[in-house]
């Protein structure tokens, strides 16, 4: 008989499923049917594997876009402001050539409200998103420092727990010494 407890695992029989956010959706309409068809047991039960076959069918169409989480395909966006486009642009630019980043997307018209040396200050900045990996990251925040017009420069790298497979195969190649180029110069 299916079961599921409060992880989010169904259990049928030996088998256990993990099953996310896509389990909601699927799971009212189940509860719908259900009150609609006062269904007894074995129907429920049999209810309830064919939606355990389509939330599977799901994971595989994701599977199949490249859309999933990424095993062994780490990478990090790393924040960073820039008083300038120009900085922006040049230590971009640096940075990328030096293979410590794939890709940097720069974000202008920035307004940033901070406190910096006790008075609360607000600067027109650029936003630069840089695409790298952990490996890579401590050489790249060190060049940062080195480059940067500004004593503190924000530098935060997040993690990014999903992404287009061949996108994320691309930022490790591309970071380090074994870049691949692209032929087709599509934005990255």
């Amino acid at each position: 008989q299916p079961k599921k407890n409060t992880r989010g695992a169904v259990h049928v029989g030996d088998h256990a499923l993990v099953v996310e956010q896509d389990d909601a959706l699927l799971k009212g309409f189940e509860d719908f049917l259900k009150e609609a068809l006062f269904l007894d047991e074995p129907l429920e039960i049999a209810l309830h594997i064919r939606r355990l076959q389509t939330v599977h069918a799901l994971y595989e169409l994701v599977e199949e876009a490249g859309l999933h989480k990424m095993a062994g395909m780490e990478i990090l966006v790393v924040l960073c402001t820039f008083p300038n486009m120009e900085a922006a642009r040049q230590i971009g630019t640096m940075l990328v050539e030096a293979q410590l980043a794939a890709c940097v997307n720069l974000c202008p018209s920035l307004e940033s409200i901070y406190r910096w040396q006790g008075k609360v200050e607000t600067a027109d900045e650029v936003l630069a998103l840089i695409k790298t990996t952990p490996s890579g990251y401590a050489a790249l925040e060190a060049r940062i420092k080195e480059l940067h017009p500004y004593e503190m420069p924000e530098i935060i790298a997040l993690p990014v727990h999903q992404a287009l497979a061949p996108y994320a195969s691309w930022i490790q190649e591309s970071v380090g010494g074994s870049s691949r180029r692209e032929e087709d110069g599509a934005d990255r």
